[in-house]
């Protein structure tokens, strides 16, 4: 009765070994797989995307609310996914940047389609407005695997009284 209990068990710890380590096995091949995809995947040229502001120069007053309409478009014929902050297109108005919080958003940036944003800025004395774009590319919607795009603009601003 002792050998049966004994043989019972080794016959099991050994059927539960098999099957931890043919899950790991499968697992390691999907692991593969999708490194092989990740590996065969071809990053977007810079010029997949293109990158505009309504205006290069604005001459305002103090204190007056300018108007910038801005857009990152996808001119490729593919789809990327994307990941980006809450705001994908932020600005900085003579060196002191937007304050924007710090969340990555997940997209499927499909061709042809384009962020846009309208900025709304109170001229406080002539200077820079440095407008800009950042996204990270990714291969998969999963993967960890990245690469950033940044797009910048300047426009002048010139205040009058």
């Amino acid at each position: 009765m002792e050998i049966a209990k004994i043989s019972s068990f080794i016959i099991m710890f050994v059927l539960c070994t098999l099957g931890i380590s043919g899950c790991s096995i499968n697992n390691n091949e999907f692991y593969n797989n999708t490194n092989n995809s990740i590996v065969d995947f071809e990053y977007p040229e810079e010029s997949d995307f293109e990158f505009k502001v309504s205006k290069d120069e604005i001459i305002a007053k103090k204190g007056e609310i300018i108007t910038i309409d801005c857009t990152l478009k996808n001119v490729s014929n593919e789809n990327y996914y994307i990941e980006h902050g809450v705001e994908t297109i932020t600005y900085s108005y003579n060196g002191i940047s937007e304050e924007i919080n710090a969340i990555a958003v997940l997209d499927n940036f499909k061709s042809n389609s384009e962020i846009s944003r309208r900025l709304n800025i109170t001229v406080n004395e002539s200077g820079n407005i440095k407008v800009f774009a950042t996204i990270y590319v990714k291969p998969s919607q999963y993967s960890d695997q990245n690469k950033v795009y940044t797009f910048e603009r300047d426009i002048l601003v010139n205040e009058v009284s």
